[in-house]
């Protein structure tokens, strides 16, 4: 039986949050090989309704499976709703949502076999949804209404989302669609998968991981990456009495969607760093980032990362780490953070965080694009790397227009390149310099511009 563990948090003084798990299924205990196609799967709390001659649910092999393909009938369009009754959960869980006094957590992993499901939109079409709850136990691609974790739309790329629906799944809106890489173009990869919803708030917070290609990671070991909150209440004032697995599709054969580690979770606990509102600002040459922690567990702290694509904005630069900031470890209450990257280039600068657990697991930010635009004060002349073999970029900025000579000499005073003879606008240039013809040594770069020289040496290895 997969557990979830109990967190610590500490507040002024040390105590362990209540948390009461009010359902659970890790479909270890196989009902049948067989699908069933209606009614109650073997002993289980799980119940089946679909539509379609030959689609159908079974617990079996460590998992919740739906296919298409549960008969020898032929493949029709259809669909297959495998569900509990929330009525028979333990505890004090209310079908009511925000009628319950403490967060409600959903827990769960997911998968579908398709590399770009179209969604809900027609018959034919294939989609995946977890129910988190809705009103009725039937057709829920047109009819009821209610909340779900849906992957499958038109088109690409294809996330996944966290929706409402008001007419069944066909007219589902948006409520919170990942962005995060991995998360944003899904296709058939293993995902797990959290959604907490804090009914003093109606905020809803989404949190998922992509396991990769061969199987399910644990959705309740508490490193899974925040996908974004949200504010809602339009069907948590409404009875929601099912829960479950959902998918639809057409005839193509074995078309399967896959869960497993199901659970709900009462109380507070162990989710992931909730990172909010990362955003920067410029003050002349320096970028300000500003970033807000809604909760924190086991946060080490963040690397900042930045990535300089140059004034031209070229994606052919590497993400090097240039800071740390340490965290809170276990918090429950908002904190904030900044950084600050100084006396910066012309050019454009990206920037994420690395947020890393105590274990040393970590999650990305979400990515911020700058430029920095502010014209130079100071005529001024760089290359890195220095030494170099064979490449190097020279860096120079001009703090007025003008005609603008650099020219490499070597240690005799001989010239031995021009790389800019011609009249240049104020601001920051970059130039590759290819040394490889030239034998191993010292150079200078000269650079003039009006009536001001400056000279830096370099040095050529081989």
């Amino acid at each position: 039986m997969k557990k979830i563990a109990i967190i610590i948090l500490l507040t002024t003084s040390l105590k362990i949050l209540s948390q009461t798990t009010v359902f659970e299924d890790d479909f270890e205990t196989n009902q049948n090989s067989t699908f069933t196609t209606s009614g109650q799967i073997g002993t289980s709390s799980w119940y089946v309704n679909r539509s379609g001659d030959d689609w159908g649910a079974r617990i079996y092999g460590g998992k919740l499976e739906l296919t298409n393909d549960a008969t020898s009938n032929n493949n029709n369009n259809g669909w297959v709703f495998s569900y509990v009754n929330t009525n028979n959960f333990g505890g004090s869980f209310n079908t009511i949502l925000n009628q319950n006094s403490q967060r409600i957590n959903y827990i769960f992993n997911l998968r579908q076999s398709r590399t770009d499901p179209a969604g809900f939109g027609a018959t034919n079409s294939y989609g995946v949804a977890f129910i988190i709850g809705a009103d009725v136990d039937n057709n829920l691609r047109t009819t009821g209404k209610g909340y779900a974790i849906v992957l499958g739309q038109s088109g690409s790329p294809d996330p996944i989302r966290f929706v409402k629906f008001s007419n069944g799944l066909q007219s589902a809106s948006n409520l919170i669609v990942a962005t995060v890489s991995g998360l944003d173009d899904v296709g058939n990869k293993y995902l797990s998968l959290a959604l907490s919803y804090e009914p003093s708030e109606n905020k809803w917070t989404f949190y998922g991981r992509n396991d990769g290609q061969s199987s399910f990671g644990n959705p309740a070991d508490g490193n899974l990456t925040s996908l974004g909150s949200v504010v809602d209440n339009e069907h948590t004032g409404v009875s929601l009495n099912y829960l479950g697995a959902y998918w639809q599709g057409s005839v193509a054969a074995n078309q399967t969607a896959y869960f497993d580690n199901v659970k709900v979770v009462l109380g507070n606990i162990q989710l992931p760093v909730e990172l909010k509102n990362f955003n920067f600002k410029i003050a002349k040459k320096d970028i300000i980032l500003t970033w807000e922690t809604a909760v924190e567990v086991n946060n080490y702290g963040f690397e900042i990362e930045r990535k300089y694509n140059g004034i031209d904005d070229r994606d052919v630069y590497e993400w090097k780490t240039i800071g740390f900031i340490k965290g809170n470890g276990n918090s429950n209450t908002p904190r904030s953070y900044f950084y600050i990257d100084k006396n910066l280039s012309l050019g454009y600068y990206y920037y994420r965080l690395k947020q890393i657990d105590n274990d040393g697991k970590y999650n990305y930010s979400e990515v911020l694009k700058a430029k920095i635009d502010v014209k130079p004060e100071k005529l001024d002349l760089a290359n890195y790397p220095n030494p170099f073999n064979p490449n190097t970029k020279i860096y120079f900025e001009l703090p007025e227009d003008g005609i603008t000579v650099l020219k490499i000499y070597d240690i005799l005073g001989n010239e031995v390149r021009t790389l800019v003879n011609e009249f240049k606008n104020a601001g920051t240039y970059e130039i590759n310099f290819d040394g490889n013809n030239l034998s191993a040594g010292v150079y200078f770069n000269v650079l003039r511009a009006g009536d001001k020289t400056i000279v830096k040496k370099m040095q050529l290895i081989k």
